[in-house]
């Protein structure tokens, strides 16, 4: 329909009306980030997940109690959903931080520090393999791949 929720710990942070069609040709989405590697938030995000349908008030409040995006009816359209559970391996260790910018041209350099592997696969909520990519790799993108880092 036409109107747009935006939840932000289960609170209501921003709504409106609006009738026009989401673009089709959307290729990039930047969250905490003005794209291409201009960074505007140094926020943390626990749980990000984006649904094709509009979810009540109590679906937001099970969100936010603990209720897995996964386990709401199929019905309310979950189209993604990112844990960012990636933990510290036992001993101690950091984070990989990993960083992919694409030069608007089909074009993904894949940057990171921390020791240890990019992996990817071929949908977000997939098996992850390790990949041969090395830091400052360039890499063409061909279709939808994802990419995560692993200590």
């Amino acid at each position: 329909g036409s109107s747009k929720n935006v939840y932000i710990d289960g609170k209501p942070f921003h709504s409106g009306d609006n009738t026009a069609h989401l673009p089709t040709d959307v290729d990039s989405f930047y969250m905490g980030s003005g794209g291409y590697g201009a960074e505007l938030s140094h926020a943390i995000i626990d749980d990000f997940s984006v649904y094709g349908k509009e979810l009540t008030e109590a679906d937001v409040l099970a969100l936010t109690k603990g209720t897995l995006p996964t386990a709401l009816p199929a019905a309310k359209g979950l189209i993604a959903y990112w844990n960012f559970n990636d933990s510290t391996p036992a001993g101690g260790g950091g984070v990989v931080n990993l960083k992919a910018v694409a030069d608007g041209l089909g074009k993904v350099t894949i940057t990171f520090t921390g020791a240890g592997v990019v992996q990817s696969s071929d949908t977000v909520n997939g098996t992850y393999a390790d990949t041969a990519i090395k830091s400052g790799d360039v890499i063409t993108a061909v279709g939808a791949k994802f990419y995560k880092g692993k200590k």
